[in-house]
């Protein structure tokens, strides 16, 4: 009985031939893209199960790198509900941050560093401190409203911080520096010099202090000019997967380029038409030029799509084809046909909230209901409407700044 075979009779999972194909390419770099719903998670999980019973690698020789905790997370639940019968190993899976940092930290021990975190949680003690005394809190988004005020002579607006560590975020995450930085849009005034008075405030303090995009960075000068850190992991990890890659930034391409080297047992997963995050960094240029990082290249496409009907598909692949900028491929689907789209156009947003209101209502209730919205700001009204309407609803992840500006509070 083949691995393919083993893997029916126990799990249940049937691969198609693309997948097989890719689970089988154990040597040399792999790029697989992979269309929405087309099954990459589990053709990954199937890859490392594959390493392990078949090529008989140590799992702490195989890297999963993924893109959020709730993908690492999934990634090892699924593999457990796989492979719990068979094997007992478990192969390192963790976010590129996560990996990133325990480089950064590394270093600093080796070094005899302190550090301190700037970002994340801060106290209750520290928020009250304010940003008027001599001493403002050691946290990312007080140390930058300070600077703002001493460079422009005004406080900073709640939109314009928010925006401001948006483009910090994006030139670290693209390694721009020098005057490429005025270059980058920004409609904070003069981000480019709170930018580089920012990170000179932090290299000058008694110990360095380091943001969430610091681990990044940070993590990458290391793996480029300590040899020995670089040597140890680049011969602790023989295989590197990586999931979501259409999400990495240049910074996270150029240290999975690092370490994979000098064996390229790379495996890359991504779709350059999910790419939704590129105003925070990410960069799909890395993933077109593929075959040209890595001449010895495979480029496999995993098209067939098992979740949507033929309707979403056709309607998918007509809209994706406007964005130049990608690989050329044309998912579809053995499902069958479904209700049709429904595109309704109105005049303005509040008709909008109108529509929406009114088909929830129609719904009675029965089913459950997400409504997508483009911002935050978008999200105020919407909730109004549905307050008045008096239908309950929950809000996911909501910015509740609007509503803690001093002028909303003294009116509530």
């Amino acid at each position: 009985m083949n691995f393919f075979e083993l893997m029916e009779e126990q799990t249940g999972v049937q691969l198609n031939e693309v997948q097989k194909q890719a689970v089988l390419h154990t040597n040399g770099p792999l790029l697989l893209l992979a269309s929405p719903g087309s099954g990459k998670t589990t053709t990954l999980n199937m890859k490392i199960g594959y390493l392990l019973l078949e090529e008989k690698v140590r799992a702490d020789r195989i890297m999963a790198i993924t893109f959020s905790k709730a993908s690492a997370h999934d990634m090892s639940e699924r593999f457990d509900h796989f492979f719990s019968g068979l094997t007992s190993d478990k192969v390192h899976s963790s976010t590129i941050h996560s990996f990133a940092f325990k480089v950064v930290r590394e270093w600093l021990r080796k070094n005899s560093q302190d550090f301190q975190l700037i970002e994340g949680n801060i106290s209750d003690e520290e928020l009250k401190k304010g940003w008027d005394g001599p001493e403002i809190p050691l946290h990312k988004k007080f140390i930058l409203k300070k600077l703002y005020e001493d460079t422009n002579g005004v406080q900073i607006s709640d939109d314009d911080i928010d925006e401001l560590m948006t483009y910090i975020s994006f030139v670290k995450n693209r390694m721009i520096e020098g005057r490429e930085l005025e270059r980058v849009k920004c409609n904070v005034k003069s981000a480019a010099s709170i930018y580089q008075a920012y990170e000179q405030f932090k290299n000058n303090a008694d110990r360095l202090l380091l943001d969430f995009d610091d681990m990044l960075t940070y993590c990458y000068r290391i793996l480029h000019d300590d040899a020995a850190i670089l040597s140890k992991y680049q011969q602790q990890f023989e295989f590197i997967l990586t999931d979501e890659s259409q999400d990495n930034s240049v910074v996270q391409h150029e240290i999975v380029e690092l370490l994979a080297k000098p064996q390229n047992n790379l495996c890359v997963v991504a779709d350059d038409d999910q790419s939704i995050f590129m105003w925070r960094g990410s960069d799909v240029t890395k993933l077109l030029q593929f075959e040209k990082t890595y001449p010895d290249a495979t480029v496999m496409t995993m098209s067939q799509n098992y979740r949507s009907s033929k309707e979403i598909v056709k309607a998918s692949n007509q809209f994706i084809k406007r964005n130049q900028n990608r690989y050329p491929k044309e998912m579809f689907t053995d499902n069958p046909s479904d209700q049709p789209i429904a595109i309704n156009s109105m005049r303005n947003y509040e008709d909008q909230l109108q529509y929406v209101t009114e088909e929830i209502k129609k719904s009675g209730g029965a089913e459950e209901i997400a409504v997508l919205y483009r911002n935050n700001s978008s999200a105020v009204p919407l909730a109004d409407k549905l307050d008045k309407a008096g239908i309950d609803f929950y809000m996911k992840d909501i910015d509740a700044k609007f509503f803690k500006h001093w002028i909303v509070e003294d009116m509530l």
